[in-house]
C-alpha cells in the first residue's frame, strides 16, 4: 500500500468501545479507509476492489467502560493498584477477584465483538474461532503479567508513579487489542502499536537524560515523542494502527478526529438551555477557553501540538457517523497566512473574520460552580506594584491557582462588558466580579451559584442572540441531549 496516503487519525472513548463496538468497526473506520460513506458503496468496494484504501487510519483506544465509568476498566485498574499498597491478606484476596473480574469482562467483550456475524448469528468459521482463541490468549496473558506485578508490588509495599501508569495502561491495551482483532475480522489488516517504553526509547536508558527531559516537559520532549510515534506507525503503512499517542503529529495527519457520544461543540450545555445549537466551528482559543472554564473540549496542550503542526481537529458522534461535527482548525498567526480558499470562506460562513480568524459575535457560554471570590484591599503605605505581587506570591506558596484577578484600573471592553451588564440587571441577577481575559477570547463574570442557570439562559437568548423557545433536537433528531454536552 502507497505510504503516500494521507492519514487520519481517529480517537474513540471507552464508553464508545464498550457500548458501539460493531459500529466503529463496521461503519466508521471501514467508511474513512475506504473513502465510501454509505454501507452498499462499501460493499461494492470490498467486492470488486479488494478494499484498495484511499486512507491510512491510525485508531486511537480509550479503556472500555461498563454503563458508568465507576465500573469502567480504569476504575477496576485503579482499584487494583490501591489494593496492592494495602496490608493483609484480605486485600490481596480481593486484588485477585478484580483481577479475574478484568479477565472475564474482556473475554466476553471478546466473545461479542468476534462470534457475531453481520446478521447477528454466532460465527462458525474457523478463522474466526482461531482469532478469538488467541485474543482470550492475550487478554489472559496481559491481566496475569498486571496480576504478578502488583502483588510483588504488595510485598514491597508500595507503587512508584511510572508503575501505577503502567498499571492503568493494561486498560487502554485491552481494548486495543479488541478493537484491532474486530476490524481483522471484518478482512482489514491492522498492527497493534505498543508505547510502553516510547519514553525510553526516544531518551534513551539513561535515567539522568530521561529526568532531564520529564522536568523540562516543554515542546522539545512532546516533539521527540510525536516523532518516535510517528515511526512506529508509519513503519505499519498500509494498516488500521491501533495506538494511543500523539500520532497526529507524528504522522503529520491530515486530520485528527475525536468521536463521542454528542454532535459536536454547542453554544451551551443543552442539558440546561433547551435552545442550545450546534457550532460548526470554533477556534482552538476558543477551545482552550471553554475547557479552561468548566466544558471539557480538549485538553489545551493537544490543541496546541495540533497548532503546531497545522492540524485540524474535528468532534464528531459515533451514534451519527453522517453528521458534520464541529471543526477546529489551527489558528496561529503562522498558520493564519496559508488559509485556503475552502477555509477561508467556511470560516466566514461562521462567523469568523480575516486572516486571524477573529469572531465577530459570542460564540458559547459555559458555567463553573463552587467560585469563591476574596477582596483585598491593601493599607495606604503599599504601592500597588508591590501589593499585587505579595498577593501572587502568597498564592503561589499555597500552590492557589486563581481564575480571574481583577484590579480597580483594570481596562475593559465596554461595549460588551455594559451589554452583559445590563442584560443580567434587567432579569435581576448581581454580579460580584467581570473580567476580561488577556487572550481578549473570554469575559468571565461571577454570579451567586442558584442564580448560574438562570445567567446562562439570559446570556444564551439575548447575548448570543438565539431564542429561547427553539428546542435543540440535535443530529439525530430525538432531542434532549443527555451526558458530557462537550464530548
Amino acid at each position: 500500500m502507497p505510504s503516500s496516503l494521507p492519514w487520519l487519525v481517529q480517537k474513540f472513548g471507552g464508553t464508545s468501545i464498550g457500548k458501539l463496538l460493531d459500529t466503529i468497526t463496521e461503519d466508521i473506520i471501514p467508511s474513512y479507509y475506504l473513502g465510501v460513506q454509505s454501507q452498499a458503496q462499501r460493499n461494492n468496494k470490498n467486492k470488486n476492489q479488494n478494499k484498495n484504501n484511499t486512507n491510512n487510519i491510525a485508531v486511537i483506544c480509550s479503556a472500555r467502560s461498563g454503563k458508568d465509568k465507576s465500573t469502567g476498566t480504569t476504575s477496576l485498574l485503579l482499584q487494583a493498584a490501591s489494593l496492592a499498597e494495602g496490608t493483609g491478606p484480605q486485600s490481596e484476596s480481593v486484588l485477585d477477584d478484580v483481577i479475574d473480574r478484568l479477565i472475564e469482562e474482556h473475554r466476553l467483550a471478546a466473545r461479542e465483538a468476534l462470534r457475531k456475524t453481520a446478521d447477528g448469528n454466532v460465527a462458525e468459521s474457523l478463522d474466526d474461532i482461531e482469532l478469538l482463541t488467541q485474543l482470550e490468549r492475550e487478554i489472559v496473558a496481559d491481566c496475569e503479567a498486571i496480576r504478578g506485578f502488583l502483588h510483588a508490588a504488595k510485598t514491597v509495599g508500595e507503587l512508584s508513579p511510572r508503575s501505577r501508569d503502567r498499571i492503568i495502561s493494561t486498560g487502554e491495551k485491552l481494548s486495543s487489542r479488541i478493537v484491532a482483532a474486530s476490524l481483522s475480522k471484518r478482512g482489514f489488516d491492522t498492527a497493534l502499536i505498543m508505547l510502553d517504553d516510547i519514553v525510553s526509547e526516544t531518551y534513551g536508558s539513561d535515567l539522568s537524560a530521561q529526568k532531564t527531559a520529564y522536568d523540562e516537559l516543554g515542546p522539545g520532549f512532546y516533539n521527540g515523542l510525536a516523532q518516535k510515534i510517528g515511526q512506529k506507525v508509519l513503519s505499519h503503512v498500509g494498516k488500521i494502527c491501533v495506538l494511543p499517542a500523539m500520532c497526529a503529529v507524528g504522522v503529520n495527519a491530515q486530520e485528527l478526529q475525536i468521536w463521542k457520544e454528542v454532535d459536536g461543540i454547542f453554544t451551551a450545555d443543552p442539558n440546561k438551555v433547551p435552545s442550545a445549537r450546534l457550532l460548526a466551528t470554533v477556534t482552538p482559543e476558543e477551545a482552550m477557553e471553554l475547557t479552561f472554564y468548566g466544558s471539557e473540549v480538549i485538553h489545551p496542550l493537544t490543541m496546541k501540538h495540533l497548532q503546531s503542526a497545522n492540524i485540524p481537529l474535528r468532534i464528531k458522534n459515533v451514534k451519527s457517523p453522517q453528521g458534520p461535527g464541529t471543526m477546529i482548525y489551527p489558528s496561529e498567526n503562522a498558520n493564519a497566512r496559508r488559509l485556503s480558499p475552502d477555509r477561508r470562506a467556511f470560516m466566514d460562513a461562521h462567523g469568523y473574520d480575516g486572516d486571524d480568524q477573529s469572531r465577530r459575535t459570542p460564540t458559547a457560554i459555559t458555567s463553573k460552580n463552587e467560585v469563591t471570590v476574596i477582596n483585598i484591599v491593601p493599607n495606604g503605605s503599599t504601592q500597588r506594584y508591590q501589593f499585587l505581587s505579595e498577593v501572587l506570591r502568597c498564592l503561589a506558596a499555597r500552590q492557589v491557582v486563581p481564575d480571574l484577578m481583577c484590579t480597580s484600573e483594570q481596562s475593559m471592553s465596554f461595549a460588551i462588558h455594559s451589554e452583559i451588564l445590563t442584560t443580567l440587571a434587567r432579569a435581576g441577577i448581581n454580579i460580584y466580579l467581570i473580567s476580561q481575559g488577556a487572550s481578549q477570547v473570554n469575559i468571565s463574570f461571577v454570579v451567586r451559584e442558584d442564580h448560574a442557570l438562570q445567567a446562562i439562559n439570559v446570556i444564551h437568548s439575548q447575548i448570543l442572540d438565539i431564542p429561547p423557545t427553539e428546542q435543540h433536537t440535535g443530529l439525530t433528531g430525538k432531542g434532549g441531549i443527555r451526558g458530557p454536552w462537550l464530548f
